[in-house]
């Protein structure tokens, strides 16, 4: 009954608490009842020192979690270590076994992965030496020797003519549009060639800038699958250009990466174009296409009177090796056959960008073109390219 009692005038007590305190006064009975009843749990499970020991248990727990971290850290970087030693072996050996040609493909496929990524195309770039690969006036000067001799070699009538130590071969010989070739000095299966022509209807500018214009030749050349501009030097003008161009079935498409820089000179009435295959990073070579390694041309362009006016004669010196074998009938032909057609295209894409130009369609290039136009040739007429 004792007991009983106790209980019920607890209870009592209780209720007269709760029904004279206000909020706060709750929140803080309640608090001070929950943080009674923990300390009596602590007090029950570790006796009267738990403060003491509750501190100690949690440092002891502190230690053996950073032993454990620590541990954990150092397998990590040991199986780091073992699988890095591991793939140097492997590429040790795989490049005994296959040489250099094995780092060159994986280096190649890393690039292919990336190439399109912008921030790799920036970083590429600045392995590129422009130092050792922009186009110099001194070569663009060469360029012009052959406009400045040409009438030389016209007039020559034997079907070989001497030129240095290497002889050029007549090929085509008619009214407006002569050809000849002879074999390159560093592989005697092709052939360097050299085109002679004249156009009375349609203007130097407009040739020239049929060219150059990159946009209007992918129109044009029904051939060229993409050819677009990935680098520039400034300073020179040199620009990098990737050119990927058809070939018909069932061989593999063929891809040029090449510098070209273009000169306008007014004083002597010359325009130059100069092109020459170069590596870039940015360019990788690529497996279902068939990069030209050797490509060289050099055109220059004189106008009868001015640029924009109709009448034109043009000297375009170039090669290349299409990497692959043509029996020599495939070269008689092309030369015979595919070099007038492509002079034929190139005549009728002139006079479109004649039409172009009259109505008032300017390149993109056209500003940085009038720019540079104030610059001149040096010309020697001693010499002879």
């Amino acid at each position: 009954m004792a007991r009983e009692l106790k209980l019920q005038n607890l209870w009592v007590i209780m209720k007269h608490i709760l029904r004279s305190s206000n909020a706060k006064g709750k929140e803080l009975c309640v608090q001070k009842t929950a943080d009674r009843l923990g300390y009596g749990c602590a007090r029950a499970l570790f006796g009267q020192n738990w403060s003491t020991i509750l501190k100690e248990l949690s440092a002891n727990c502190n230690h053996k979690f950073t032993v454990i971290a620590e541990c954990f850290e150092k397998q990590c970087s040991f199986l780091l270590a073992q699988r890095l030693k591991r793939a140097t072996q492997v590429m040790a050996f795989y490049n005994r076994l296959y040489g250099e040609k094995l780092i060159d493909q994986v280096g190649n496929s890393l690039l292919r992965r990336f190439h399109k990524k912008s921030l790799f195309c920036v970083l590429a770039a600045t392995l590129f030496s422009w130092e050792e690969n922009k186009i110099g006036d001194d070569v663009l000067n060469r360029c012009v020797y052959d406009m400045v001799h040409i009438q030389e070699l016209v007039q020559k009538t034997r079907s070989q003519v001497v030129d240095g130590s290497c002889p050029w071969e007549k090929v085509i010989d008619r009214p407006h549009l002569i050809v000849w070739r002879r074999p390159l000095e560093f592989n005697s299966s092709l052939f360097q060639y050299k085109v002679y022509g004249k156009f009375d209807d349609v203007s130097a500018r407009a040739f020239f800038n049929t060219q150059v214009d990159l946009e209007f030749w992918k129109q044009w050349d029904k051939l060229s699958e993409d050819i677009r501009i990935i680098d520039k030097h400034e300073e020179s003008g040199t620009e990098v250009v990737h050119w990927t161009s058809k070939f018909p079935y069932p061989m593999y498409r063929r891809d040029y990466v090449y510098v070209r820089r273009y000169k306008v000179d007014n004083s002597n009435k010359l325009m130059a174009v100069y092109s020459q295959t170069v590596n870039h990073p940015i360019c990788p070579v690529q497996d279902n296409v068939v990069r030209v390694t050797e490509f060289q041309s050099a055109l220059v362009i004189k106008p009868y009177s001015d640029f924009d006016e109709n009448g034109l004669e043009y000297v375009l010196t170039y090669y290349d090796d299409p990497q692959t074998t043509f029996p020599s009938v495939c070269y008689n032909w092309m030369a015979t056959t595919g070099v007038p057609e492509f002079v034929d295209k190139l005549h009728k894409a002139s006079k479109m960008m004649h039409e172009r130009t009259q109505k008032g369609y300017r390149p993109a290039y056209y500003q940085n073109q009038n720019q540079n136009s104030h610059t001149t040739f040096t010309l020697n007429q001693t010499q002879y390219a």
